[in-house]
């Protein structure tokens, strides 16, 4: 295809040539206007010999397979060229007369020719091929960033920032240095960026076929890194065949690079993961699945860089985040027992990603009752081990953000636990008096999903949490007060006020009844199976306005919850 591409514009190049030397003939035979004639043929004869030379080139690239040539400007670039040459051959017939009659005729009655006008389109096409004369010179040897902008060829005076989009290709196909085309690769990544036009326009003008054909056949690393990034930024998740070629490019690069290009392909994959939610690792190709290398790096004795595991452990926790496919494909390595033992031993970025991994893992699980059923059994050795970590993180750890992803971890496992697992419920209730406040009510959080209705054992799990005396620590966070109406509820939804005046006292502002009516929306959400709620129909609704004015906003809440629970 490439060998044919630089034919055709051989070919072309000899049309043009062709066309000159007729345009050239003709102005030597004109019999009027014989000085203007002859500036005209002088800049047709420069734009013959310029366009020869160019011919040369173009014959001389054609019989080397070493590197491919960027079109692109060379066809647009001849087409104004043929144009102009055959306005001016137009013009100059007309003026071809050998009839005394005739050549009277033409003066009075014909349009003098505009020779401003021929001249101007004749020096715009000779600024054109001198452009790519610069530009496809084999022997140039200045670097990208001396060059970035040769000069501005005429034909782009209307569009000048396309000069910018064409030498950034160019130099990313034709580039003699490995730094230049790795500097043009990063630019064009920039301006794609910046400006949804350029990123239109590098698109239009063939960007991504270049991308993709320096990251198919480089074989270096941080070419390919370079190259992968610039078209995650130009392309989507619907150009399924270019996301499949950058897969499988970072599948190579995740096994075969050094740790710097490992690093980077992790890096890449977190990103890509990141700006694409519902990405799957292997929806292009199983050569393309990025999970089982990152679990390998994650896993393997011999990948001790810890700026490495850590990436692999960010990337891995960005694949998991709302995709049950993907945290599938996790599970059914052995990168949950690896998962385990990381949270166990490790300290800092590496243990955080890898709580979070788990965390997310677990959230799909919560959501999906086939993957929960098969990736969780409760005596299996991997969550049993998972299991371990997330109660120790919870009673030892004093890091707050890592106690958060424990217990969601756990409240999201809450339906594999059976009544026996007293030692898990415990250590949610007893980080109920913690001075962090979001500690404390992602516990309660957690508690309540150990009550819900999609819980068959909910009343032994309640039954639990009565005899380890939780209900007193959760009325203490209820006065504390301090954050959001769904926080409160949720509270109140596992230590409801005992009477009118406990409610009085809990810190529960609901401030119009606007927000009261949310408030019973909420409840409907919190209990849908209450016998109770199921009967509240319109006709409490003026029962909540008079206790709204009798007792103020703090009952109104206690009797929305007394009739749920």
């Amino acid at each position: 295809m490439e060998g044919s591409n630089k034919a055709l514009v051989v070919v072309k190049l000899s049309n043009s040539i062709s066309l000159a030397k007729r345009v050239s003939k003709a102005t030597e035979m004109a019999k009027s206007f014989l000085e203007q004639w002859r500036d005209v043929g002088k800049q047709v004869d420069q734009l013959s010999s310029m366009l020869r030379t160019l011919r040369l080139r173009f014959i001389d690239a054609s019989g080397s397979a070493k590197r491919s040539l960027y079109l692109r400007p060379v066809d647009l670039i001849l087409e104004q060229v043929q144009r102009s040459l055959k306005d001016t051959l137009s013009i100059a017939a007309n003026c071809n007369f050998k009839s005394v009659f005739r050549r009277l005729f033409t003066s009075t009655v014909k349009a003098r020719p505009d020779f401003r006008i021929l001249s101007r389109n004749l020096r715009d096409s000779i600024g054109n091929i001198k452009w790519l004369l610069e530009v496809y010179n084999p022997q140039k040897k200045d670097t990208f960033d001396d060059v970035i902008i040769v000069f501005l060829p005429p034909i782009l005076n209307n569009k000048p920032f396309f000069v910018l989009v064409w030498h950034c290709i160019v130099t990313v196909q034709m580039g003699c240095r490995l730094s230049d085309r790795i500097e043009a690769t990063n630019r064009l990544a920039l301006l794609a960026q910046d400006s949804d036009m350029y990123k239109r326009y590098i698109v239009e003008e063939g960007g991504v076929e270049a991308l993709v054909a320096l990251l198919e056949h480089s074989t270096f690393f941080d070419v390919q890194i370079a190259a992968a990034k610039a078209l995650c930024i130009l392309t989507n998740e619907h150009d399924k065949e270019i996301m499949k070629k950058i897969a499988v490019a970072i599948v190579g690069l995740l096994k075969y690079a050094p740790v710097e290009g490992k690093i980077e392909a992790a890096i890449l994959v977190a990103k890509m993961a990141e700006q694409n939610p519902r990405c799957e690792a292997d929806q292009y190709d199983s050569q393309g699945n990025v999970i089982w290398p990152l679990v390998t790096l994650l896993s393997s004795e011999t990948s001790n860089i810890l700026e490495l595991r850590i990436r692999c452990a960010k990337a891995l926790r960005m694949l998991a985040r709302g995709s049950v496919k993907n945290c599938r494909m996790i599970t059914e390595t052995s990168a949950m027992l690896r998962l385990a033992k990381l949270v166990e031993t490790e300290q800092g970025r590496l243990q955080y990603y890898c709580l979070m991994t788990i965390m997310e893992i677990t959230a799909a699980a919560e959501l999906d009752t086939e993957f929960r059923q098969t990736a969780f059994l409760r005596n299996s050795i991997p969550v049993k081990a998972v299991v371990d970590q997330l109660l120790r993180v919870i009673k030892e750890s004093d890091n707050s953000e890592l106690q958060i992803a424990a217990i969601r971890s756990i409240g999201s496992l809450a339906r594999i636990f059976s009544a026996r697992d007293n030692r898990v419920i415990g250590a949610l209730v007893s980080v109920l008096n913690t001075r962090h406040v979001a500690v404390a009510t992602q516990s309660a959080i957690a508690l309540q999903k150990f009550i819900c209705k999609d819980n068959w054992i909910r009343d032994k799990h309640l039954d639990s949490i009565k005899e380890l005396n939780a209900v007193p620590a959760l009325r203490r966070l209820l006065k504390g007060g301090g954050d959001d109406m769904d926080m409160q509820l949720r509270r109140l939804a596992l230590a409801p006020p005992r009477n009118n005046f406990d409610a009085c006292h809990c810190q529960v502002l609901v401030r119009d009844f606007r927000i009261i009516s949310w408030g019973v929306d909420g409840i409907r959400g919190l209990f849908p199976s209450s016998n109770k709620y199921s009967q509240m129909d319109e006709e409490y609704y003026p029962s909540l306005q008079r206790k709204w004015v009798d007792y103020g906003s703090k009952c109104e809440v206690w009797f929305i919850l007394d009739l749920a629970v």
